[in-house]
């Protein structure tokens, strides 16, 4: 493993995020991210207004990194059938 007994976490806090395209603008307020990564697991968890998008891997960082390649082999697939499956993902 490449971090064997620490858990690393990061916490970002982002007031307001304004965007802007062409004649469109639009405001996201309270914007937030969590991530830890350790021994046993990898989460983070994104909140953006009424957006929640919660991601858990029950493994070390070390093996989620190694699975990276196969994910987005299979992320590709999905993309091209017009269908994403977060399940089987």
């Amino acid at each position: 493993a490449y971090w064997p007994d620490t858990t690393y976490r990061a916490d970002l806090v982002i007031d307001s995020i304004r965007l802007i395209h062409r004649n469109q603008r639009d405001r996201l307020y309270r914007n937030t991210l969590h991530a830890e990564a350790g021994p046993r697991q990898v989460t983070a968890a994104v909140r953006s207004g009424d957006l929640k998008l919660d991601f858990n891997a029950p493994v070390p960082i070390d093996s989620l990194w190694g699975s990276i390649g196969g994910l987005r082999a299979e992320v590709d697939r999905q993309i091209e059938a017009h269908r994403l499956d977060m399940e089987r993902v």
